[in-house]
């Protein structure tokens, strides 16, 4: 426990980072989904104390206060229940979780908040198994995931994701893992084999995590992981420590496109983009962040021009293109076609360029 107890002390940026992002998600995501489906669901499958020593909210208390605070909620409450499921195993965090949430106050009717001493994983499979032998399916869902350690089950993630309209936010407790990847197959280090077995569901990861370079190694791993969910895109940061390096890395996983927007858009906000992927940095609160700075825009241009070389394309189609990038986004690519146009490199078709006018683009 001394380790837990520790953890709950500090608050450096990249706690504040990490909350930020589910704030700025939740605030798109709630609206979009509860306008229409009946039932949204939070789950935080490890809660922790619901707060830090010195007063700042963790990740279920930020959750429930966006909603809470929502412009929407009302709204979204005439159409649709919005359900926290809460896990924690340790009786002293869920005891103060309990009294963190209750200074939030009464409930509106239809905001339930379910906290759950127990284990997240014995409590998920319990639940899939059960709509799997009804044949039901699941709620939309967001789930974040932020162990104390490594040892997420990535399989039973997967089986959160084969339901429509579920998200899942993981902790990628990268300082541990990457060395775990590493020493495992020699025999060497404190995490056996099997230990990876757990987490990935086999013994793949031997065969798809091989790179000596710690970067490298690192993107071979965040790519078995999605390819384990079954996610058609991912979208991450790495959150570097005090030799910036990658200390963990919040990885976003998803299905649907709007989805991945609104996590890009996040973290366009809170983060740096930086070699085609998004970083936040330990120190020095606020460095990520830079208004009004325009981003390099050079390797977007050079993947919209490569695109079109082909041929001639339609927005729709630079759109899906750069929709699958790491880091942008239609506003991206809105400023390289502008761009791209006045230095008369290529021709389209009048009007704002967007989706309503779905130009066709061609090189000159």
């Amino acid at each position: 426990m001394a380790g837990k107890d520790k953890y709950w002390e500090k608050y450096t940026n990249l706690q504040r980072v990490k909350h930020a992002l589910i704030r700025e998600y939740l605030n798109g995501w709630f609206p979009k989904l509860g306008f229409w489906s009946g039932r949204i669901l939070y789950l935080d499958t490890y809660a922790g104390a619901g707060e830090h020593t010195k007063g700042e909210k963790g990740s279920p208390v930020v959750a429930l206060s966006t909603f809470l605070g929502h412009k929407s909620r009302d709204a979204i409450l005439e159409n649709s229940e919005v359900i926290f499921h809460f896990f924690e195993i340790d009786q002293r965090n869920v005891e103060a979780l309990k009294k963190v949430v209750e200074q939030s106050g009464e409930l509106p009717r239809r905001v339930m908040v379910r906290i759950h001493e127990a284990d997240c994983e014995n409590v998920l499979e319990a639940l899939l198994d059960g709509l799997d032998k009804d044949g039901k399916r699941m709620a939309p869902a967001f789930a974040f995931v932020d162990p104390f350690g490594f040892k997420i089950q990535y399989g039973l993630l997967a089986r959160l994701m084969k339901y429509e309209h579920v998200e899942v936010f993981v902790n990628v407790i990268w300082y541990e893992l990457g060395i775990a990847t590493r020493s495992a197959p020699k025999g060497k280090g404190k995490v056996g084999r099997e230990t990876l077995d757990y987490i990935f569901g086999g013994e793949q990861w031997c065969e798809r995590i091989t790179a000596e370079p710690d970067e490298e190694r690192l993107r071979q791993t965040l790519a078995f992981i999605k390819d384990i969910l079954g996610a058609r895109w991912m979208t991450s940061v790495e959150m570097l420590n005090e030799k910036n390096r990658p200390q963990h890395v919040l990885a976003y996983f998803t299905n649907h496109p709007d989805g991945r927007d609104l996590m890009k858009s996040a973290m366009w906000k809170h983060c740096r983009a930086v070699n085609a992927g998004f970083v936040a940095r330990k120190a020095e609160p606020g460095l990520e962040l830079f208004p009004g700075e325009a981003p390099d825009l050079s390797d977007l241009t050079k993947l919209v021009v490569a695109a079109l070389q082909g041929g001639p394309l339609r927005w729709s189609d630079l759109s899906d293109v750069v929709g699958d990038t790491p880091v942008w986004m239609d506003r991206h690519l809105r400023s390289v076609l502008i761009a791209l146009r006045n230095e008369k490199r290529i021709e389209c078709g009048g009007g704002h360029l967007g989706p309503k006018h779905n130009q066709l683009i061609r090189l000159k």
